[in-house]
This record gives structure tokens, C-alpha cells and sequence, in this order.
């Protein structure tokens, strides 16, 4: 969790296999190097714990973001919810 001020203003979490399932950030503090903090962190923490490969699903707007961050597309997925198609990228970081 992110904090500024005493304003939560982002959260992130990774499982124990090094998969980012949630990364956000308020939009009024975007931009800040916030979500870069977060995932940094997380990732930190995991290679404490002997994990050498990350992986997430990016959106189409926060695929720019991993890939400034060290992450590569491995496979581009079409998803259907509620009759709406959504694409989303694998995508996955070794260190």
C-alpha cells in the first residue's frame, strides 16, 4: 500500500509464484512514480524470497508501463466479459 500525506493513494499485491494480480494507483496521484514504487517493492521482496520471474495480465493502457519497467508481451489474449472483448498481455519480467 501507498500512502502519502496519511491518503492511501495505491496498492499492489503479488503472490508467492511472483504473479501481479493488482496494481493501482488513485488517478490524482499518477504520474508520480508511485505504481514504479510499488512494483519495485514487490518485486524486491520476491527475489528475497528466491523468485527469478514475474509475471502479470496488463491492459492495453498499462502495457507502456511494464514494458518501461523491465517486462516483455508473451502472448496477447482476447477476453469476453458481459458481451464486451478485452484485450489484455501476458506479460512477464526475468531478473
Amino acid at each position: 500500500m501507498a500512502e502519502l500525506d496519511g491518503v492511501i493513494v495505491g496498492f499492489a499485491d503479488m503472490d508467492e509464484r511472483g504473479y501481479l494480480d493488482r496494481l493501482f494507483v488513485h488517478r490524482d496521484y499518477q504520474r508520480r512514480g508511485i505504481a514504479a514504487a510499488l512494483l519495485g517493492e514487490l518485486e524486491r521482496r520476491a527475489q528475497a524470497a528466491g523468485l527469478s520471474r514475474f509475471e502479470t495480465h496488463a491492459s492495453v493502457t498499462a502495457r507502456p508501463f511494464f514494458e518501461r519497467q523491465g517486462y516483455r508481451v508473451e502472448a496477447e489474449n482476447t477476453v469476453v466479459r458481459n458481451g464486451v472483448t478485452l484485450v489484455n498481455y501476458l506479460m512477464s519480467k526475468s531478473c
